[in-house]
């Protein structure tokens, strides 16, 4: 999630909310993970040095992106997630989002905001028992697609190949 990702997700988002002609969407990545998270190289390279005068456009009180995380936006309709691969850090606030969950077999969801010493994500003990929430606020663990499913955080675990059309068919 960089700032170009930000601005062309919240893009998406307001096109959901706003187009009548759109009664439910699907939300998924491409490549390898459905989202990896915070572009880590963008934020330190911004803050990384200690003081600057420069802020990212979704940090800075002036400019008119922000607050526009892709993360943390209110979409109006139905919204499916198709985890076609991991979604780890702010690609797990994204599926958190969704009214609904759709996993490859392979996917996994992790917080690992403890591994860079960053608050973890409270809002995981809305979506597991809180006793899970917490170890995976707290550490690196990830959870599989059947742990998931297990735990209620996923509605469906399907093959990789099949995980879009899962969702497809869940929105329809």
């Amino acid at each position: 999630l960089n700032t170009a990702i930000h601005r062309d997700v919240a893009a998406c988002w307001e096109e959901i909310n706003g187009n009548d002609e759109i009664r439910a969407a699907v939300v998924t990545g491409a490549g390898r993970f459905f989202c990896a998270g915070r572009d880590i190289k963008e934020f330190v390279g911004t803050y990384g040095a200690g003081e600057t005068a420069v802020l990212r456009p979704i940090d800075d009180p002036d400019h008119e992106m922000f607050g526009a995380h892709a993360n943390h936006w209110h979409v109006r309709k139905p919204l499916i997630a198709a985890l076609n691969g991991p979604a780890v850090g702010g690609g797990l606030e994204i599926a958190i989002m969704c009214d609904m969950v759709v996993m490859a077999d392979d996917a996994y969801i992790a917080d690992l905001h403890a591994k860079i010493n960053a608050n973890g994500m409270i809002s995981m003990n809305t979506f597991l028992p809180p006793m899970i929430a917490r170890e995976l606020t707290m550490t690196d663990r990830r959870l599989t697609a059947q742990e998931c499913h297990t735990w209620g955080f996923a509605n469906y675990v399907t093959s990789k190949d099949d995980v879009l059309e899962k969702a497809l068919e869940v929105a329809e």
